[in-house]
């Protein structure tokens, strides 16, 4: 015997099943769409409280450094304001100054005095130092091959006749602060403005190798106090207190003391308006060591980049 199945009856009870679970299917299609909707946005909430907050530490950072970096020029604002007390500024008396006001941590290598020197002056000004500092002392500036050489002819001169090292980065008695261009910029800016100013990155010269870093240039006038015009400004510059900053020792002294840092970051400088800002250092968490003068690191592909800026001395850094 073969059965049948009545398939008008069965036709039926499917309609009733389709009329009674429908619903049932769309309220859970509904519920997991508004699930996953929920999901998403909570994800998206996430993403923007993680963004949030290393902005929010890209930014603490920053202001830190630019803290930490405008008062290391406190002790070179002293001994600014200690040399403009000299009509005569005695180098030995300023050296001994700036090492008795120097700590371990400070982040600068070297403290200068370099007076400001006309051209018309240079000879008798080499006459009296070599009373000083003996016979073989010169106006000088590094040749390409990083030879010493007597100063070139120019308008004028910055030679160094003290200077308190620290590290030891050793400022050679002489040598001519005013040679490179982006330190003549600097120059002009803080003796017009009577304000320290600090030059791009720069070579900085040390007994084993050359590093890079910038130079902090303080103004000294005769009045003693900043005088009120450029013209009076100009008149009255006796020269400048200078303070070397290698990177290499500068910021590892900006992070000391800082709570642990867990992300990468980089430091840029811009040299000058309309130009790209030069890369300075990388700072790698896991060694908690800088790599100087590499390129920018890698960013991994799930990573997230902020970006921070301040002005400190005259420089935007980033």
């Amino acid at each position: 015997m073969r059965r049948r199945m009545n398939t008008g009856r069965l036709g039926t009870l499917g309609a009733r099943l389709r009329r009674s679970w429908l619903p049932l299917l769309l309220v859970g299609a509904f519920g997991a769409v508004i699930s996953y909707a929920a999901l998403y946005f909570t994800l998206g909430l996430d993403d923007a409280r993680v963004l949030s907050t290393l902005q929010l530490l890209a930014e603490q950072q920053a202001q830190s450094f630019a803290r930490k970096i405008s008062r290391a020029g406190d002790d070179l604002q002293a001994l600014a304001a200690q040399a403009a007390m000299q009509r005569q500024v005695d180098p030995a008396a300023c050296r001994r100054f700036a090492e008795l006001m120097h700590h371990s941590d400070d982040s600068y290598s070297s403290v200068i005095w370099a007076p400001l020197v006309k051209a018309s002056d240079r000879a008798a000004f080499v006459a009296a130092a070599r009373k000083e500092f003996g016979p073989g002392f010169d106006i000088v500036e590094r040749a390409p091959d990083d030879r010493l050489i007597p100063a070139r002819g120019r308008a004028f001169y910055l030679p160094i006749i003290a200077a308190a090292s620290f590290d030891p980065r050793t400022g050679k008695i002489g040598i001519d602060l005013a040679v490179r261009p982006e330190r003549l910029s600097t120059i002009e800016a803080a003796e017009n403005t009577g304000r320290p100013s600090a030059t791009p990155p720069t070579p900085i010269f040390t007994p084993q190798n050359r590093t890079q870093g910038f130079l902090e240039f303080w103004p000294v006038y005769a009045t003693g106090t900043v005088p009120a015009t450029e013209a009076e400004r100009r008149h009255a510059l006796l020269g400048f207190i200078t303070g070397v900053f290698s990177f290499d020792r500068m910021l590892p002294a900006l992070l000391a003391g800082t709570p642990g840092i867990t992300e990468a970051f980089d430091i840029s400088i811009v040299r000058s308006s309309g130009e790209p800002p030069v890369h300075v250092a990388s700072y790698d968490p896991s060694t908690r060591r800088f790599a100087f003068g590499a390129a920018p690191s890698a960013v991994a592909p799930d990573g997230v980049t902020v970006r921070s800026d301040f002005d400190v001395l005259g420089r935007r850094w980033i």
